[in-house]
């Protein structure tokens, strides 16, 4: 006898043989006489004779109903005719491998571990020095030090490590040096934000700049060790950053090569200016309302 369909009556005296070797499906519905059964999930060939039992005779069977809280279904014998828990005749037959290698990746835990083994080993400055190809080195365009990393740093940074990581693997000796940019207005601003409005008028020009500096110094730090675990290779520990005295002393030794040269000259020519924060906007960092 297969499974009613749904909304299917059957007239049962006793539960057929071949009731008990069938189970229904999640939401059907049996019809069986003075009694409706519906079901929200799988049920068994002994539900349903049980059922059937019932509502035959009028006597409720003993005992709770099988796949309850605290019912049997976990005790009874299994299809095949055994107890659970006795092992199989056939489980001697059956080679599966042994491997302490985790199912799950737990990412949260590995990564971290993986790293500190990079760091331990040294790997990346190994490879630097064992490599046997020629110097590939390549500058970080550098991110403000402004505040906790975003979405665009992660794909800007992961893309450099991946060729650098290529040419680590072509053998050659490749080298990532990262920077910071801590002059101009988004470090300036994310200090003026954290001020009272009464300290943030009557601050002065050296006050502004040592704020800013600390501001940023912090700010390195916090980005340093979330580059790191992005697991981006590069020498962390020698960053260039542009409020270093070398750095600015570079920076005006090659000015004043181009001035001598003809290249800087004085002129006339429109910018736009930011009146709250008193100072001349780039034009990347106008942003306009909607509907302007």
């Amino acid at each position: 006898m297969k499974a009613a369909p749904i909304g299917c009556s059957v007239g049962v005296r006793r539960p057929p043989p071949m009731m008990m070797r069938h189970a229904l499906c999640i939401g059907q519905s049996v019809r069986l006489p003075g009694l409706r059964l519906a079901w929200s999930r799988p049920i068994s060939a002994n539900t349903l004779a049980a059922a059937a039992t019932e509502a035959a005779t009028g006597e409720k069977p003993q005992g709770k109903p099988p796949g309850k809280k605290g019912g049997k279904r976990g005790k009874a014998k299994s299809d095949e005719g055994g107890e659970q828990g006795v092992p199989s005749p056939y489980s001697s037959t059956i080679s599966l491998p042994v491997t302490p290698f985790s199912l799950r990746a737990n990412s949260v835990v590995r990564e971290p571990q993986i790293q500190a083994l990079w760091e331990q080993q040294q790997v990346y400055e190994k490879l630097l020095d064992s490599n046997p190809g020629p110097a590939f080195t390549l500058h970080d365009g550098p991110p403000y030090a402004n505040g906790d990393l975003h979405i665009g740093h992660a794909l800007n940074k992961v893309l450099k490590d991946i060729i650098n990581r290529y040419q680590l693997l072509r053998g050659r000796k490749a080298r990532f040096v990262p920077g910071w940019d801590t002059h101009g207005l988004p470090i300036e601003l994310k200090v003026l934000q954290s001020l009272p409005e009464s300290e943030r008028r009557s601050i002065g020009v050296t006050e502004l700049r040592t704020k800013a500096r600390e501001y940023a110094l912090k700010a390195i730090d916090a980005q340093r060790n979330q580059f790191k675990r992005y697991g981006i290779w590069g020498d962390w520990s020698a960053p260039y950053i542009t409020l270093q005295p070398g750095y600015e002393a570079a920076q005006l030794s090659v000015f004043g090569r181009m001035f001598l040269n003809g290249h800087i000259y004085r002129g006339r020519k429109p910018v736009h200016w930011s009146p709250s924060s008193r100072t001349a906007l780039a034009e990347a960092e106008l942003e306009y309302p909607e509907g302007h």
